[in-house]
């Protein structure tokens, strides 16, 4: 059973303080209008890359990647053309059915 999500105000791109909720591990990317590929998972040819959904109404990707990683994973994949911003998930995606 595929589980969505409500995204909530996922601006920033890093945690800037102890009080920033961020969930380790997990990244939120979104990609460009004009991105084209075969599936979600050709973006990330990466083997610590897992691609846990694909939201493809608003054109974004929920990843994990090794926990404590996460920026140098948004900087790495942010060179790609195809993507247009990756971000932390922060504590405020809630899980819906």
């Amino acid at each position: 059973m595929a589980m969505s999500f409500m995204l909530l105000a996922a601006s920033c791109s890093e945690p800037t303080s102890a009080e920033d909720d961020f969930i380790p591990g997990e990244l939120l990317v979104s990609l460009q209008e004009d991105a084209e590929f075969a599936t979600p998972e050709e973006l990330f040819p990466y083997p610590e890359i897992e691609v846990l959904e694909y939201f493809e109404y608003v054109r974004i990707v929920w990843i994990s990647v090794p926990e404590y990683t996460e920026a140098e994973w948004i900087d790495l994949l942010e060179q790609d053309e195809r993507i247009k911003h990756a971000n932390y998930v922060r504590g405020n995606v809630t899980p819906r059915d």
